[in-house]
């Protein structure tokens, strides 16, 4: 479980222009092919940091999630807010 949900405590997030201003830069490297040895790195990146943003025309990050979650669910495991599992 994460610390910050074990103890109650708020969740610390990065604020929004410096989220998007690291989502924008690795738009551009990837984009721009500018380091051809990092490119799955930006991109898994870029699904990442546009599930963050909702941005609608990338989904891959939310349903690459959603298909595991059902994977874990069909496994029996219970999944939690906190991020935990818990076999049933």
């Amino acid at each position: 479980m994460p610390e910050a949900i074990a103890h109650g405590d708020a969740i610390a997030v990065r604020d929004g222009i410096e989220i998007q201003r690291a989502h924008d830069l690795l738009w551009e490297i990837h984009v721009g092919r500018m380091l051809p040895g990092v490119m799955r790195e930006t991109h898994v990146a870029l699904d990442v940091l546009c599930w963050v943003l909702q941005h609608q025309h990338n989904r891959s990050f939310a349903d690459n999630l959603r298909k595991l979650e059902q994977q874990l669910r069909n496994l029996g495991y219970e999944l939690h807010d906190s991020g935990g599992l818990q076999q049933r």
